[in-house]
């Protein structure tokens, strides 16, 4: 796998790729799954690299990292260290289903940066699932997923465009009790279980 990296990135994914790195360096990490890694995979994957951590982009196209689908990730169990969903699970048609597969394959850490839910990203640029943040956390809850950094961060989608917010998890897996007696399609996020 080649990646190619942007001769000049913009400074706003710069300083998102800055903030990245801050969730990330404490980890103690070997590789990264970059899920939907797109044009920006250049930039986290310079970021890692400058620190000896492997990193393998994936995207639902083709470019310059291996296609995947992220409902059916294409490596076997407990493969990456970590696994990093930047701007991606709105964009799937199932973000349980996504992550569960995310699970499968991160050995214990998960990143996961979704934009703030606000009415205007739910009509823009093939946004399936603009969901609440309580919504993001009981899928977590479901997949016994534990939240060990939150913070709330501005992003611009493209150069020159309105600031944003959005919601960054680093996330732990396996570390809450096994949840029985519930069953979930994976489609619709609730309700929870009391």
């Amino acid at each position: 796998l080649s990646l190619q990296f942007p001769s000049q990135p913009c400074p706003h994914q710069e300083r998102a790729t800055e903030e990245l790195w801050q969730l990330i360096e404490p980890l103690r990490i070997c590789n990264v799954l970059d899920v939907g890694a797109g044009d920006s995979a250049g930039a986290l994957a310079s970021a890692l690299t400058r620190h000896d951590i492997l990193v393998h982009g994936i995207d639902a196209l083709a470019g310059t990292v291996q296609r995947a689908d992220a409902h059916d990730l294409p490596f076997a169990d407990g493969s990456f260290d970590l696994v990093v969903a930047r701007h991606v699970l709105e964009h799937v048609l199932s973000p349980y289903m996504a992550l569960r597969e995310m699970v499968r394959v991160s050995r214990r850490w998960l990143i996961v940066v979704v934009p703030e839910d606000i009415p205007r990203w739910r009509y823009w640029g093939g946004h399936l699932n603009v969901l609440p943040r309580h919504t993001w956390e009981g899928i977590f809850w479901l997949l016994r997923l534990e939240t060990s950094h939150f913070k709330i961060g501005d992003f611009s989608p493209q150069p020159g465009t309105a600031i944003d917010l959005e919601w960054r998890w680093r996330l732990e897996k396996g570390r809450m009790p096994p949840i029985t007696g519930y069953q979930w399609n994976g489609y619709y996020p609730g309700p929870y279980p009391g």
